[in-house]
């Protein structure tokens, strides 16, 4: 009986090392410094891990890059915090190629700690206000309401209104009432005397001089039989 020969397999990544050694001396060997300059450019640099810095620090860690900056919101890291990069830390990436470096804004939505009601009857009989809770999310500013009013009316519209944050009421801007789950209420909406009343304020915050107003007068428009009347309501908000 013959005795077979057995062949050992080279393993790939013995043979890649040992090519890639060959390479780093011939570089140094032939062509010097410069070449192996060169030959670090084409393996590129590993990106660093640049989370929880801020924007500014972070630019000097990464010089060797073209260096791209995108804003996105984050509940968890605060506004001009690194949150990740791409391509991510721990990846090479060549000299001068684009590295784009995501930055928070802060959270999409901002809650209020506080917030208050003042308002003007719109009848002989009380009214009375509860406000419930204000935010700011995306472009728009919400205020979470629960009124019982003393005279019956009908809302104009949909729910339409006005709003500033003076009350000389020289900037308006445009406000709309919404269900409790933010949908739209039907039109011209009736709402009875002295049945709790549940619904939302929307305000476009974009057209205020801040992102977080503490001062908001709303002027809502409806009818009170055949009349047109406003429903006007300050508040008072605490961040």
């Amino acid at each position: 009986m013959t005795a077979q020969n057995t062949v050992k397999k080279k393993k790939p990544w013995k043979t890649a090392l040992i090519i890639l050694a060959g390479i780093v001396l011939f570089a140094f060997a032939f062509l010097g410094p410069a070449g192996c300059a060169v030959f670090v450019d084409l393996i590129g640099e590993r990106v660093p891990d640049l989370s929880g810095l801020e924007i500014e620090e972070a630019r000097n860690k990464v010089y060797m890059f073209q260096l791209v900056v995108e804003y996105e919101h984050s509940d968890t890291a605060a506004a001009g915090i690194v949150i990740r990069t791409q391509p991510e830390a721990g990846k090479r990436a060549r000299y001068d190629s684009k590295l784009t470096v995501f930055v928070s804004s802060g959270p999409e939505t901002i809650k209020a700690s506080a917030v208050t009601a003042d308002w003007e009857q719109i009848g002989s009989s009380p009214d009375s206000w509860n406000a419930l809770e204000a935010y700011v999310t995306g472009d728009y500013l919400y205020i979470l309401c629960e009124a019982t009013f003393g005279t019956g009316f009908s809302l104009k519209g949909r729910g339409q209104g006005y709003a500033s944050q003076s009350v000389s009421f020289e900037k308006q801007v445009p406000v709309m009432i919404l269900a409790p789950d933010a949908s739209l209420l039907p039109q011209g909406k009736h709402v009875p005397a002295g049945e709790a009343f549940s619904f939302i304020i929307k305000i476009p915050a974009s057209h205020f001089e801040t992102e977080k107003p503490n001062h908001i007068i709303c002027k809502i428009g409806c009818l009170i039989g055949d009349v047109q009347s406003e429903i006007t309501v300050s508040f008072g908000i605490f961040w």
